[in-house]
């Protein structure tokens, strides 16, 4: 088929199967970069709302005279909120009933059964479909939205099994040659796992067309992952990219992965847990689909991949996850986002209490300047004195303390956090 040489403004700029490779590895690019940028923001807000899961403050924002105390009561919220959700969805079997076309038709009913059944089975014993729906539904709760791959996955690995060997060896009384069998080691290959296949994907490593109100009407989603240069390799030798091994060896460079590619931000280095090793073997992967097409670039430099959507439903395989949905937005609303606010209001409101109980117990004082005071005795210390030539020489700063009503005001705000998000811990 011939290829494109140019692109004029009535062509499909994703039509990559009739494309020249540099114009797809063109478009790829720029759609990420579009993507990025547009998402930037949002990837700096699902950065502060882990940060406040964690009960986390920068060190920039540390006070250095006064409390720094971090209530983590948004934590508290979120853990009340995602075991509710995941018990509404596991408390009931099966998870996802199928129902025949026809109620009448026997035939179909059985079906319908033994689908159920086969559903439930791969959820359980092959996906792993609890752990997977649990990240899912924090992730959902704490940014207002989720994405989940589904993907078929077949995977194979070398293994050792004792198995018999047939031999033959002779009888030392007889002379006769008799033959015998032996359990040998032997290596062999293994189908591991053949099922469907979901993933949390990190919504920082997720780009979206900036237009797109959910996965099914953007014109593209790209996943962004980071593999080793000896995969790629492999992935090549198996077929899995249509480029060869001598291409890639000789066009592509591994980039490493630093901390600040993982992700808009990488959730260790954000919280000062420790940040991650550069790989510099690695190598970055865009994963772009379009309901017909699927892409794989490599290092933003070279084409690995293009093919139609393997899928006979034509569809991305990813789907997208909310908590509050929003219309006409891409991105939903979180638990964090809602009651940020006032997350910081209480940690203000707890701090200048115990800021106020610490200026009543450290007593200020005011002295004259010509007065003869040692400053060290103004330290607050058991049967301490104070030497002076005349009371008038050093008079007590008065600190107002806080009235009873402030002590309501965080149970106020805690209220008001319970309200937003209908997270309450009494039920």
């Amino acid at each position: 088929m011939a290829k494109k040489k140019e692109l004029k403004n009535w062509d499909n700029p994703r039509d990559f199967l009739n494309m020249d490779r540099n114009l797809v590895l063109a478009q790829v690019v720029q759609d990420f970069n579009d993507s990025n940028s547009y998402q930037q923001k949002s990837f700096e807000l699902f950065q502060e709302c882990y940060k406040m899961y964690r009960a986390h403050t920068d060190e920039e924002n540390l006070r250095e005279d006064g409390s720094n105390l971090f209530i983590p009561y948004i934590f508290n919220i979120v853990e009340n909120a995602f075991p509710k959700m995941v018990k509404s969805l596991f408390s009931v079997r099966p998870y996802i009933p199928y129902l025949p076309v026809n109620s009448n038709d026997k035939d179909s009913a059985v079906k319908a059964e033994n689908m159920t059944k086969l559903v439930e089975w791969e959820l359980d014993n092959k996906m792993k479909g609890r752990l997977v729906y649990n990240d899912i539904l924090r992730s959902t709760c704490m940014y207002g939205t989720a994405i989940s791959k589904q993907t078929w996955k077949l995977e194979e690995r070398p293994v050792v099994k004792r198995a018999e060997i047939a031999g033959y060896q002779t009888d030392p009384e007889t002379g006769l040659t008799v033959s015998i069998t032996s359990m040998q080691p032997v290596e062999t290959t293994e189908i591991t796992y053949d099922a469907p296949y979901m993933q949390n994907i990190e919504l920082q490593d997720f780009f979206f067309d900036p237009y797109g109100t959910d996965i099914d009407n953007c014109e593209y989603v790209i996943h962004r992952y980071w593999l080793p240069m000896h995969k790629i390799i492999s992935m090549a030798e198996n077929g899995q990219l249509d480029i060869d091994v001598n291409t890639i060896k000789k066009s592509l460079t591994p980039g490493g992965r630093g901390a600040a590619q993982g992700g808009a931000y990488d959730k260790s280095n954000a919280i000062n847990m420790g940040q991650k090793p550069n790989r510099s073997n690695e190598v970055e992967v865009l994963e772009y689909w379009t309901n017909d097409v699927k892409c794989i670039v490599l290092n933003k430099t070279l084409v690995g991949l293009v093919t139609p959507n393997p899928y006979w439903h034509r569809r991305k395989p990813f789907s997208k996850w909310e908590c509050v949905p929003v219309s006409g937005e891409f991105y939903g609303i979180g638990i964090i986002e809602m009651c940020r606010q006032l997350q910081i209001e209480l940690n203000t409101t707890r701090n200048q209490r115990i800021d106020n109980v610490s200026f009543a117990l450290n007593r200020m004082y005011t002295i004259l300047r010509t007065a003869n005071i040692d400053t060290t005795q103004l330290r607050s210390r058991p049967n301490g004195f104070i030497e002076v030539d005349d009371h008038d020489d050093i008079k007590e700063m008065q600190t107002t303390e806080v009235k009873s009503s402030s002590y309501t005001e965080e149970t106020v705000i805690k209220n008001d956090m319970d309200v937003t998000s209908g997270v309450y811990n009494y039920t």
